[in-house]
């Protein structure tokens, strides 16, 4: 069982959100599809990381940066990641999720 479909990519990827990682010979290595949420959880703006696949864990990392810093360039909140995806920097949210704060918020 898969939890994204090939149109979720499709009509996620022209949007601006979520990004492919390639190759030098231009192979799909890797890529994350996102969504902006509004109001959730307390917050104006995050970001909500739908999944992330790569063919190994340093493609993955650079992926959540990507995430992350496409965040704090947009003002966002927090970024909230899949579950079994835990950057350094983020915190457990609930047992099925992790987030990080991209943004000074008081807490």
């Amino acid at each position: 069982h898969c939890r994204w479909r090939q149109e979720s990519l499709n009509h996620y990827l022209p949007m601006g959100w979520s990004f492919l990682a390639r190759n030098d010979q231009k192979q799909l290595v890797g890529y994350f599809i996102a969504q902006p949420l509004l109001f959730f959880d307390g917050f104006t703006q995050s970001l909500w990381v739908e999944h992330i696949q790569a063919i190994d864990h340093s493609i993955r990392d650079q992926l959540c940066e990507v995430a992350y810093k496409l965040s704090k360039e947009k003002h966002f909140q927090k970024v909230y990641f899949p579950k079994g995806i835990k950057p350094a920097y983020s915190e457990a949210w609930s047992p099925e999720v992790s987030s990080a704060w991209t943004a000074k918020v008081s807490r």
